[in-house]
């Protein structure tokens, strides 16, 4: 009786782990950077792929990786972020696949760049960018 009942704990607390997210394997959605610390769940791909570089891929056909994120469509929101992010890009009127709302802009950004894992670390930290997703060009 013992056994069953140390086993029954023993898969209660590995379902909980799993449900929170704790689990080793568990993906959150964001990733490590080359090893690094972890990125905040605001950040919603697996950055571990990345190299130091911000590339990703083969040895022989490396690139970087592109992602989008919505911020609100005001002067200063953009020059915050511009300042942030050398690579940005706005896609006024166009929703991306993260799905801007009314009021907001599209933001297209790109880890070829220096300091890319600070970049997104500051963009995830701004209180008014809720998701950062890959971005796939179309």
């Amino acid at each position: 009786m013992p056994s069953i009942l140390a086993a029954c704990l023993l898969a209660s607390l590995l379902v909980c782990a799993c449900v929170r997210g704790d689990a080793p394997d568990s993906d959150s959605g964001s990733g490590t950077a080359g090893g690094g610390p972890s990125f905040p769940p605001v950040i919603a791909f697996d950055t571990g792929r990345l190299d130091a570089r911000g590339l990703q891929g083969p040895p022989d056909g490396l690139r970087s990786l592109m992602y989008e994120f919505c911020i609100p469509d005001d002067r200063a929101a953009r020059s915050e972020v511009r300042a942030i992010d050398a690579s940005v890009r706005f896609q006024p009127g166009a929703p991306g696949r993260i799905g801007c709302a009314d009021g907001q802009v599209l933001a297209v950004g790109d880890t070829g760049q220096p300091g890319w894992r600070e970049v997104l670390e500051r963009l995830a930290g701004l209180p008014y960018v809720t998701r950062i997703e890959e971005s796939f060009a179309e």
